[in-house]
């Protein structure tokens, strides 16, 4: 039953997952953001502040 599973779903999940792209729905107004290349770009988003305002939203 296993041997199953795997073949029937989990094998082509990956295969679908890894053939999917990234894409920007909003191209007027896009935004690039360039820097050191030794930062860690995720955490600089976090920290990041437009007019005051964190651009992440910590729910807890």
């Amino acid at each position: 039953m296993m041997c199953f599973l795997y073949t029937m779903f989990i094998i082509p999940f990956f295969f679908v997952v890894g053939n999917v792209l990234c894409f920007n729905l909003d191209l007027q107004s896009k935004v690039v953001y360039q820097g050191n290349s030794r930062i860690m770009f995720g955490f600089s988003v976090v920290g990041h502040k437009d007019n005051n305002n964190s651009w992440c939203q910590h729910y807890y």
